[in-house]
């Protein structure tokens, strides 16, 4: 990405009014209000005690929401998903005794993490599909040195937010427990993916093997952003005010975009 294309961005991100993602351009004075004002409504009048180092009441109470929300005794919060990730398959290298990592030419890990799994963490990435499309059980077939876990990225995003079926991901999870790898879930947006998959997000979390692997979880709706205690905020007011809207937005996407394709848009 060339500092040109960044600078154009920028300037044209400034001047809009309005926006095809996200909920619109926030300032960070504006951000640091709204968190400002979340705390002063949600705490009862009573100046809450902070978290620190990780610990605390509003910390701890956010990882058992979303520990029920995926149907898990337990979740854990981490400052970046890009740090839970690698975390989560160094450790899974370590307990099986394999540093391959099974991924698609288009994963995060090799398109946005500057080879990160090798250089950090002595893993080798293994492609096991180059296809613009889901990583998919047959594409196991063609792997023949063993894997130590197989990570997917729920949608694919640098393969245009492509979604396996849910039958497609069952398969693949299912292919890879015959083969004792490790089955990983990038759910950086298993929310948004939830109604196009039609099954709740335990019921994703459960997917054959796939409760092996930890998840990175985004608040829906938002990209990432600085500061720790911002990322908690915006998870919990995401929780609580984007998820149940989920699904309607997903039908009102989905009739734009039929009456698009009416229209000849491709």
């Amino acid at each position: 990405m060339t500092g040109d294309f960044i600078q154009r961005r920028d300037r044209a991100y400034r001047g809009a009014s309005r926006m095809l993602t996200g909920h619109g351009r926030h300032t960070q004075a504006e951000w640091l209000r709204e968190l400002a004002s979340w705390v002063e409504v949600n705490s009862g009048g009573v100046d809450p005690v902070p978290d620190r180092y990780g610990a605390g009441p509003q910390v701890a109470d956010l990882e058992q929401e979303a520990a029920a929300l995926l149907g898990k005794p337990a979740a854990v919060l981490m400052p970046s998903g890009i740090m839970a990730q690698q975390a989560a398959l160094r450790a899974w290298a370590e307990r099986s005794g394999r540093n391959t990592v099974g991924l698609h030419l288009k994963s995060h890990f090799l398109v946005h993490e500057l080879d990160a799994l090798r250089e950090l963490h002595g893993l080798r990435p293994v492609v096991v599909t180059e296809q613009p499309r889901p990583t998919l059980a047959s594409d196991l077939t063609g792997i023949p040195e063993p894997l130590g876990s197989l990570t997917v990225e729920l949608p694919l995003r640098d393969c245009a937010y492509v979604l396996p079926t849910w039958e497609q991901l069952t398969e693949l999870a299912a292919a890879a427990a015959e083969r004792a790898i490790r089955f990983h879930i990038d759910g950086a947006r298993v929310w948004e993916s939830a109604p196009f998959l039609g099954h709740g997000y335990a019921q994703i979390a459960a997917v054959p093997a796939a409760d092996a692997g930890l998840r990175r979880l985004r608040p829906p709706g938002r990209r990432g952003y600085p500061g720790f205690r911002r990322r908690r905020h915006r998870a919990v007011t995401g929780a609580h005010e984007q998820l149940p809207d989920l699904p309607g937005r997903s039908r009102r996407s989905a009739q734009r975009c039929d009456r698009g394709a009416r229209r000849g848009c491709r």
